[in-house]
């Protein structure tokens, strides 16, 4: 005599209740169906869980860690121009002379480079010289860097939460020779990242 086997979880209430009420008993097939339907509303409970989860963590991630700018100047050619999006990490706690930084400025928010921090004595000569600490700068791209009616008088001394930052292209970007330092407080974070948006 061969050994009894022992039913299926589930299959044996399932069959006393056919039983009782006269239905006719499931196959092996429609039970295999229905573990297999089951099965696959598992599966899908448990991928759309994890989706959740993984768009908490990009909300989290772009309104704490990360930010994303628009640029819609041409203040940062050839660097950045009209559409692309730059990303960046917030804060400026690390920020350092030749960082692209993102910065607001009476609500309106910018691009530009950073060129001095901390201490530095910055001046901007009228014949489109960058002086830091008396040292004159080589011309970024070969373009002069000359003062902006309205802005700082020169030399101007930063503190220890200034930063100046400028435009680089010169002729046509708003920077700290118009609205002087930038504060620490100001500046969202530094580009890490750019993504061309131009010409699409």
């Amino acid at each position: 005599m061969g050994e009894a086997r022992a039913p299926l979880t589930g299959v044996a209430p399932l069959l006393r209740e056919n039983a009782v009420s006269g239905r006719p008993e499931p196959t092996a097939a429609a039970i295999a169906g229905r573990l297999e339907r089951a099965r696959a509303c598992y599966l899908v409970r448990g991928a759309l869980a994890r989706l959740a989860v993984a768009a908490l963590v990009a909300v989290w991630l772009f309104s704490a860690v990360l930010g994303v700018a628009v640029v819609d100047t041409d203040a940062m050619a050839p660097v950045a121009g009209y559409g692309d999006i730059a990303l960046f990490t917030r804060g400026a706690r690390d920020v350092a002379p030749g960082d692209v930084v993102v910065f607001t400025h009476d609500g309106r928010r910018y691009l530009g480079r950073v060129v001095a921090g901390v201490g530095a004595m910055v001046e901007v000569t009228d014949d489109g010289g960058l002086r830091l600490d008396g040292n004159l700068q080589d011309a970024l791209y070969g373009r002069a860097t000359g003062p902006v009616e309205g802005g700082p008088a020169y030399p101007v001394s930063l503190a220890a939460d200034e930063y100046f930052v400028l435009a680089d292209n010169r002729a046509s970007g708003q920077d700290s020779r118009l609205f002087g330092p930038v504060g620490r407080d100001d500046i969202q974070g530094t580009v890490f990242a750019l993504v061309r948006g131009r010409g699409l």
